[in-house]
């Protein structure tokens, strides 16, 4: 019976362990498991390169989520982009690390729909800083530096204006 015990123990062990190893090396899914567990700071609504959410919204969400940043906090902020010919998603994520306390990640993930079919893709990125106008991400993957404003109407871009992405931002 013991022997038994043992071999179970040893198997949840085991299961554990391949769990871990595959949140830690999987962007996606780490991406998706600290969004379902994290702070939702808010959304922002863009039409074009205009910010159509309220400038006292847009404070709140970006405050929010630069403090949950700053203090290695899991956080989400979402950005809904749309344009005349297609639509996205963007999920910007603070992941705190599986492995070191105080350590953490930003990721990015995108879903971008621009009629030829779903783009969907999790990138990491560098930093987050705050400014009076704007929420600065730097580094996401193929988006390159985010700049999102704090301003209504105000004009910013998502990405960089050289290669902005599917979704017109």
């Amino acid at each position: 019976m013991r022997r038994r015990w043992r071999v179970a123990g040893i198997l949840a062990v085991v299961v554990v362990g391949a769990i871990v190893f595959v949140l830690v090396n999987s962007a996606t899914l780490r991406a998706s498991y600290w969004t379902a567990r994290a702070e939702n700071c808010g959304s922002l609504a863009m039409a074009g390169n205009a910010l159509v959410t309220s400038t006292a919204q847009a404070q709140r969400v970006e405050t929010c989520y630069a403090h949950a940043a700053a203090k290695c906090q899991p956080a989400v902020l979402v950005v809904n982009a749309v344009n005349a010919s297609s639509s996205a998603s963007y999920s910007f994520v603070v992941e705190p690390s599986f492995t070191q306390s105080g350590v953490c990640a930003i990721a990015v993930v995108q879903d971008v729909s621009d009629g030829s079919g779903d783009n969907n893709a999790t990138s990491a990125c560098q930093s987050v800083t705050q400014s009076p106008k704007a929420l600065n991400i730097a580094a996401c993957g193929g988006l390159g530096d985010v700049t999102l404003p704090a301003i209504h109407a105000a004009s910013g871009t998502i990405g960089a204006p050289q290669s902005a992405p599917p979704g017109g931002l």
